[in-house]
């Protein structure tokens, strides 16, 4: 396993530690009040995350002391465990025994300590068979004394206020910190704008006193707009987490599920450092779980499949990363059967007779759409796995929500990438400001391609409507005053700057009067 940042262990003790009182506190209320169902959903809530943040870094004895009152509570949901005071006890004990570990983790980087006991007992309780938590309690006793006197140092937390190194902040308090930035860069925008017309004015007036406020007031609002930037970014930071918490578990869920369809799969996911919001990390789970499962159902062929095709009978899904300027570049790829698109086309011109002669003539690019659609699958048979045969559709809606795009690349036989496109935090909108008869408009950057410049005569006109070539193609130009409600059209040149915007696979080119940075 890869060494873990000590941000992010100290980050993890902090939770376990505030998740661990509030188990705690839910316990003594479930004590009370047996039929307490919030208070019992959010205790086994709890532990899950404490269960499974373990299991991710590695730290197995919380794991499986989580794990174990997970599993007493569970009973206690399902009527099969009583919620006794010799329970409550237990528990205590299980929580005691993992502040030990947290402890443990902090001053030896590691929870490694024989709890066989409070296991053993779990798992007795969770059964229903009686446990002797008074026995429980005298061997614990005794095990603390037995510690002492072996001259051990005892672990418990004695931190002074001075040797406190960091502080954990909830994510809301960081969005409102983020909210507050963004209120100033629109502030900030104003002034601009302010002084804009001041400029306007002094050459109007030619007025010398003017021009030295205005230079000052340029100045000082440059100085602003660099301190602004330079502290929000500090902010995002607070909201940064490592990709590999999300990547990492995926070769367990490669491994397994491969099993349970009787092929044989290697996971290939390369150790990365890169790290991003964790709003963008929370959807990010969603949209890689179900483009592994559509790998694993299918892309990779069964092991005959493949030594009848003159392949090595394992197959490999790599998950690979890296980090663009302030985006990430995100592939999933399988060397599985790859994608039939005259398959998808056949399909494509049975769902959509309507569009059969558009159909017809579609390249590769254009069929891959489909396969995003709701309800689209080339599979006659669906399985629980790649989710019933509702498509990619799911994938493509939740990278629309992180901002980003995702483009497919296959070839018959040889396998099948999934390449994700989204940036790194959802705190600002990045983009290009374009100017359209002295109004200006942003144009998110996740659709951008590329900015051109053509003359009028590299036009094209086909039936009514304007095109360019680029990239080998025909793409339709629209003007930005066309595409907004009574915005009127801008200055006449004999040449333009032309925005090629991008969604759904499909460019168009936007002819505005201006590109700024």
């Amino acid at each position: 396993m890869a060494k873990v940042s000590s941000d992010i262990t100290e980050s993890f003790l902090s939770e376990v530690s505030d998740l661990l009182e509030d188990a705690r506190k839910d316990v003594l209320a479930l004590k009370t009040d047996p039929k307490d169902t919030d208070t019992l959903n959010r205790l086994l809530r709890n532990l899950h995350t404490i269960k499974g943040n373990s299991r991710m870094l590695g730290h197995s004895t919380i794991e499986k002391l989580a794990h174990a009152v997970e599993d007493i509570y569970k009973g206690v949901k399902d009527g099969q465990v009583k919620n006794s005071d010799r329970l409550v006890r237990l528990v205590f004990f299980v929580a005691d025994k993992i502040a030990e570990c947290v402890v443990g983790i902090r001053k030896r980087g590691t929870d490694d300590m024989n709890v066989d006991l409070y296991l053993q007992s779990c798992d007795k309780l969770a059964a229903g068979e009686l446990v002797d938590v008074d026995s429980i309690a005298e061997q614990i006793r005794r095990e603390k004394e037995d510690k002492l006197q072996g001259s051990e140092e005892e672990d418990e937390e004695d931190q002074q206020i001075s040797d406190i190194q960091s502080i954990r902040i909830k994510i809301s308090r960081v969005n409102e910190i983020i909210s507050a930035f963004d209120t100033m860069i629109t502030r900030e925008f104003r002034l601009k704008h302010q002084l804009d017309q001041l400029r306007v004015i002094e050459e109007e007036t030619d007025n010398h006193e003017l021009s030295k406020i205005r230079k000052q007031f340029e100045s000082d609002i440059f100085a602003l707009e660099t301190s602004i930037f330079s502290v929000q970014s500090q902010v995002f930071d607070l909201r940064m987490l490592p990709i590999s918490i999300v990547l990492r578990p995926f070769e367990n869920t490669i491994a397994l599920e491969s099993m349970q369809l009787g092929k044989a799969v290697r996971a290939n996911i390369p150790e990365t450092d890169v790290a991003i919001d964790k709003i963008i990390l929370e959807q990010l789970n969603d949209i890689l779980m179900h483009l592994v499962r559509n790998a694993l159902d299918h892309g990779i062929e069964t092991p005959e499949e493949r030594k009848a095709a003159g392949k090595d009978e394992q197959g490999v899904i790599s998950i690979t990363c890296k980090r663009e300027t302030k985006h990430i570049e995100l592939t999933v790829s399988d060397d599985g059967r790859g994608i039939d698109f005259e398959k998808i086309r056949a399909k494509a011109s049975k769902l959509y007779v309507e569009r059969a002669d558009e159909i017809k003539d579609m390249g590769e690019k254009e069929l891959s759409q489909f396969l995003f659609m709701s309800g689209f699958s080339t599979k006659d048979k669906v399985t629980e796995l790649s989710g019933r045969g509702v498509g990619l559709d799911v994938v493509w809606t939740n990278v629309e929500k992180i901002k980003g795009r995702v483009r497919l690349e296959s070839t018959l036989g040889k396998g099948t990438s999934f390449i994700l496109h989204f940036p790194l935090s959802l705190s600002t909108l990045q983009g290009l400001f374009v100017m359209s008869n002295q109004d200006k408009f942003l144009i998110p950057s996740q659709h951008i391609v590329d900015v051109i410049y053509r003359k009028k005569s590299e036009y094209v006109t086909l039936q009514n409507q304007t095109y360019i070539k680029f990239e080998g193609q025909l793409v339709p130009v629209f003007s930005l005053s066309t595409l907004f409600k009574d915005h009127k059209g801008g200055v006449i040149t004999d040449a333009d700057s032309i925005l090629i915007a991008e969604y759904m696979e499909q460019r168009i080119g936007i002819v505005v009067e201006q590109v700024q940075q």
